[in-house]
This record gives C-alpha cells, sequence and structure tokens, in this order.
C-alpha cells in the first residue's frame, strides 16, 4: 500500500449504522489499505515510550528511537539523551497507564493522535543517586506519519500537562 492509501480511523469517528470511516476510505481508493485506529496507535505509543526510557536511561541507548521516532521528535530525543549523558544524569520510568483518546486523519499517511498518559520518573545525578521522583498524570498530542518503509513513527508531539510535574519528560526541561 501507498502511504496514500493509508487509511485512518478513530473509534469515535463511527457512522450511524456502524461502518468505519476507515472503510469507507479504503473502498473509495479501492484496496484493503492498512488502517492505523486506537490499537495501532497504543502500540506506537509504547514503543515511542519504551525508547524513549531507554534513551533517557543509564545506558543513554538511542539507537531504538529511530524505529519509533522521526523528525523533531527524533531530533529533540536524541539531544536530550546527549544532553543527560553528557551530564551523567539520568531517569528511570514506569507507566500507569496508556490511554489513545483519539486518532484523527492529518493528511495522506498521517494521523494527529491524542492520549493519556500516567506515568512515573526518578531522576538520577552523575553519582547514581535518586535526586527527584515524580508521579503524573499528562495529555499529549502526538503527529504520526507513515514512513517509505511503511512503519508508523511519531513526528512530533505536545505534552499537555495535566499535574504540576508535567509528565517528567517535559517537567525536567523547564526546571
Amino acid at each position: 500500500a501507498t502511504l496514500a492509501a493509508c487509511v485512518l480511523a478513530s473509534r469515535s469517528a463511527r457512522p450511524a449504522g456502524g461502518s468505519t470511516q476507515a472503510a469507507a476510505a479504503a473502498a473509495a481508493v479501492g484496496t484493503s489499505a492498512p488502517v492505523f485506529d486506537a490499537a495501532a496507535a497504543t502500540k506506537l505509543l509504547r514503543s515511542f515510550q519504551e525508547a524513549r526510557w531507554r534513551a533517557l536511561g543509564p545506558d543513554w541507548d538511542a539507537a531504538a528511537l529511530s524505529s519509533a521516532a522521526e523528525g523533531p521528535a527524533l531530533q529533540h530525543l536524541r539531544a536530550q539523551s546527549n544532553q543527560y549523558a553528557s551530564r551523567g544524569w539520568f531517569q528511570r520510568f514506569k507507566l500507569s497507564s496508556l490511554r489513545v483518546t483519539a486518532v484523527n486523519p492529518a493528511g495522506p499517511g498521517a494521523a494527529r493522535v491524542e492520549a493519556a498518559l500516567r506515568e512515573s520518573s526518578s531522576m538520577y545525578g552523575v553519582d547514581g543517586r535518586r535526586a527527584d521522583e515524580v508521579a503524573s498524570e499528562y495529555d499529549v498530542v502526538y503527529r504520526v506519519a507513515a514512513g517509505s518503509d511503511g512503519r508508523w513513527r511519531v513526528a512530533s508531539f505536545k505534552v499537555l500537562g495535566k499535574e504540576p510535574g508535567e509528565g517528567g519528560l517535559m517537567g525536567w526541561l523547564r526546571r
């Protein structure tokens, strides 16, 4: 399937009568194009979170980032990983919940994904001792895109904090 044929769907975007926008769009292009729905978004976001955790963890392993991120999201997380490594900092994360609340088409091979996350993170200093611990609940708006290899990746994201910790990811950068 080509990028233009990628069909996006949201569970909340079901018209009366039971068929989804994805099915209608697939029929319109005459193909059974892959569907990017809430389940696919959840899988991508879990992969993205795991890659982020490795990049900001004690080994600063950014190798997996390119499998789940591209563009500004990839550049941001690589820079953050490099900053942590140069200062000897690292974080450990625990995801308590990830709930995709909306998946909306944003052009051929692109979607806007809204999600609610709850995680805890501990920040460690150069001495390896825990410096701080934050439990956060936050919303994130992701822009995702299908690459030429057919894989979906996070292209950009904006954290919309609900609590003072603002999700650990951005809270640490604003201190």
